[in-house]
């Protein structure tokens, strides 16, 4: 297959997806070690809490509209370590596909808070994420900065610039074919492979099965020859029907080639016969087929927006119908929200409160203030919340200064927690530029209910944008007790996550002797839930026994599901007696 061949073949996988579906950047651990030890004593670790975090398995039971419904209005305040952190649990859901669609909400809320820190975060993850999730960093960040984006995808390894690229080309479907291809080429995506040259000529008509074998059984990844596969696939859709898309879609590797042709094949019958396709699709939903019954509305409702909304509100299950309209508004939307806005008093009353919120959330993200005159129309509150972060998130990274100005003295932001919520991005964006008057404005501002400041938000936020060194010299200023502390664990676990794991706990002898302990067990615990096998490779280059002895009990305690038994009784020997003794149950379990 020649290289511009293979370029199209990619173009129509790009344009076949309907919506973000489907890499790597590896952090460097260079490893500083020391043995220098200011303290040595055992720890209690009944004495410490970790911070809470939001962890998708806690609502595994419920079903598809509540779960999702639940998981959009917890992003919206979560922070974005707090992002980080649900990612990384989002690994445990049972469920594959609801596991695929709540990493794609979590990483594009990622990208529009800081795309570089979303890409490097989503290549901590296991492989066969990293292939599914790329494409979508890319379409949401080609969203916010086309340019930044296509720059960023320039200098990916070449077997994951097509992905990347097929993410780009989802946020702008109305660009040229031939402005595509040159956008390829730019990225010299050059896949073609001269042993296999045109696969599609092993194709025989009719015999479907053996054709499609021969495709997915090749050395080619299925992602190469979507369009050879999509090809067969339909003509069996056509010859078979549903029994054809029962048979594929187990034979395909990875979510990403999945959505593609499943939803393909899907839209592909509704055009010919809406109503059975409509009763199949359903039928798909419960299982980890789930996804793809979304994929397939929100690609069929980039056309006919209001006709497929019309259609899905007829349907008796009040879940799967509420579910499916959420996803359709959503599109809707992204598409076109002014349209949208158009056709509010058209809607259901149910659904009109709902459509304007997600309407005004795309408004936000590219035209943040023309939002601004909406927002105390808004009857509700969450969603009043809801386009106002979006609105601050875009606006600050554009003007940081006007946004500031808008968070500080605009009536409808009136309470304090509220108002500190708004304020995280906006002192972010402007701790870029200037760091001082970020500090200085969030030492202004009261303690909210969690007792800690606004500084300690805005450290956290630094050191994880790679600001670290800007985050250190801001810690001195922090108001003392639950803040400096909060803010010092935030950069403490930066850094053991960069592999300063020396300078990471130098940092906290900085603190007041009492919370030396504190410190020192929440940035191993945090390291352990983010990643249980650097802790596991290190541990023993830990500087002091007490700070070997608290690691082994975070990854037995916790991260034991992840770890194998003969790794488990490796770390158990680091462990104090006393902590022996709280673990017994589990390491008599290890151990026979």
């Amino acid at each position: 297959m020649q290289k511009t061949t293979q370029i199209i073949v990619v173009g129509v996988t790009a344009c076949l997806i309907g919506v973000v579906g489907t890499l790597a950047i590896v952090f460097g651990t260079g490893l500083v070690t020391s043995s220098d030890n200011k303290r040595t004593e055992s720890v209690d670790l009944a004495d410490f809490k970790s911070n809470s975090i939001y962890d998708p398995t806690d609502y595994e039971h419920l079903v598809d509209y509540e779960y999702f419904s639940q998981l959009h209005l917890t992003l919206s305040e979560l922070s974005f370590f707090e992002l980080i952190e649900s990612l990384g649990t989002s690994q445990k859901l049972s469920n594959t596909a609801r596991q695929f669609e709540t990493q794609q909400a979590i990483v594009r809320k990622l990208v529009y808070i800081d795309p570089e820190e979303a890409l490097a975060n989503v290549s901590l993850l296991p492989d066969s994420e990293i292939l599914d999730l790329i494409p979508v960093v890319f379409a949401a960040w080609s969203h916010v900065d086309h340019d930044a984006a296509l720059k960023k995808a320039s200098v990916l390894a070449p077997n994951l610039k097509s992905l990347a690229w097929q993410g780009i080309m989802l946020s702008n479907e109305d660009i040229a074919f031939s402005e595509q291809l040159r956008i390829a080429e730019s990225l010299d995506l050059d896949v073609s492979n001269d042993d296999n040259v045109n696969q599609s000529d092993s194709i025989v008509v009719g015999d479907y099965e053996n054709s499609w074998n021969t495709l997915i059984q090749d050395e080619l990844p299925d992602y190469i020859q979507v369009q050879e596969l999509l090809s067969i696939a339909e003509s069996w859709l056509d010859k078979e029907g549903f029994a054809a898309i029962d048979r594929v879609r187990d034979g395909l590797d990875g979510w990403a080639v999945k959505q593609v042709i499943i939803g393909s094949l899907l839209y592909h019958s509704a055009l010919k016969d809406r109503e059975a396709t409509l009763e199949y699709a359903l039928s798909l939903i419960g299982g980890d087929d789930s996804y793809f019954v979304s994929s397939f509305f929100q690609r069929w409702a980039r056309t006919t927006p209001k006709e497929i909304l019309d259609l899905v509100s007829t349907l008796d299950n009040r879940g799967n119908r509420q579910h499916l309209q959420s996803t359709i508004l959503s599109t809707w939307a992204d598409v076109d929200p002014y349209a949208l806005l158009d056709e509010i008093e058209s809607l259901p009353n149910e659904l009109q409160l709902k459509a304007t919120e997600a309407a005004l959330v795309s408004l936000a993200i590219s035209e943040p203030k023309s939002v601004i005159s909406y927002l105390p129309s808004l009857d509700n509150r969450g969603s009043q919340r809801q386009v106002a972060s979006a609105l601050v998130n875009s606006w600050a990274e554009k003007d940081a200064l006007a946004a500031l100005d808008w968070v500080l003295t605009d009536p409808f932001v009136d309470e304090i927690s509220y108002r500190q919520s708004l304020l995280r991005p906006v002192l972010y964006f402007l701790a870029r530029t200037n760091p001082d008057l970020a500090m200085d404005t969030a030492l202004e501002q009261p303690l909210g209910r969690s007792r800690v400041g606004a500084e300690a938000h805005l450290i956290g936020s630094l050191s994880w944008r790679n600001l670290v060194d800007t985050a250190i010299k801001l810690l001195p200023r922090t108001r003392e007790g639950n803040t400096r502390l909060n803010a010092y664990q935030s950069v403490g676990f930066t850094l053991l996550m960069r592999g300063e794991i020396d300078r990471a706990f130098s940092l906290g002898n900085d603190l007041p002797e009492n919370n030396i302990d504190k410190y020192q067990y929440e940035i191993i615990e945090r390291w352990a839930h983010r990643d249980h096998s650097a802790v596991y490779d290190n541990i023993s280059r830990l500087r002091s026994k007490k700070l070997q002895s608290i690691a082994a009990y975070m990854l037995i305690s916790n991260q034991r599901n992840r770890m194998t038994n003969e790794q488990l009784r490796e770390v158990a020997n680091y462990l104090t007696d006393d902590q022996r003794h709280r673990l017994r149950r589990t390491l008599s379990t290890i151990e026979s």
